[in-house]
């Protein structure tokens, strides 16, 4: 007779530690699901167009990839094309390798061989900024550039570290180490 209580308490034995691992799989799934970042936005050759209160475009934007990412609160861009037109008459086009737009602020961060540059008619000297990083507030209209930069005007190489530009009232200020030469033609 004790040989079937050792057989009955084993078979309880391995009942209740198989259900154990049951529910502990269960709740190590529960966790992973969990924990599992939620999947945000994605978008391919994309266009995105913010119009202003006048209901013309301020500024239209294409990338190759859009694609959200929700853990981190912001939107990344890659092969980035910016026509900008502020409450200017003169737009702005801008290019990148990436960019990076903060949710919930009016900030783009553009990186990797940015090119700025002021289009249309009006332009009498042609005007070409490239550096590496360029930040643009769009609900001010003002660029910052943190690191080195250059400006090349017809010919005419200017470089600086730091740069502001207020694409609104036209103008850049350079801010450190400013270096450059122009010559007579």
């Amino acid at each position: 007779m004790n040989w079937q209580v050792i057989v009955i308490a084993a078979i309880c034995v391995v009942l209740f530690g198989g259900y154990n691992l049951i529910t502990k799989r269960d709740e190590t799934v529960a966790t992973a699901a969990v924990q599992v970042p939620q999947p945000g936005f994605y978008m391919k050759d994309a266009v995105i167009v913010e119009i202003g209160i006048d209901g013309k475009p301020r500024f239209t934007l294409h990338a190759e990839n859009i694609a959200q990412d929700k853990t981190h609160q912001y939107v990344q861009l890659e092969h980035v094309n910016v026509n900008y037109m502020g409450s200017s008459t003169t737009p702005w086009v801008l290019t990148s390798d990436h960019g990076n737009l903060e949710q919930n602020t009016r900030l783009v961060t553009f990186s990797g061989n940015v090119i700025l540059q002021p289009q249309g008619s009006r332009i009498t000297m042609p005007i070409i900024l490239n550096t590496d990083e360029l930040n643009i507030d769009t609900e001010h209209s003002v660029a910052h550039a943190p690191g080195k930069v250059s400006i090349t005007m017809d010919k005419q190489l200017l470089t600086a570290v730091g740069l502001q530009a207020n694409l609104q009232r036209q103008t850049i200020r350079l801010e450190s180490q400013v270096h450059g030469e122009f010559a007579s033609r």
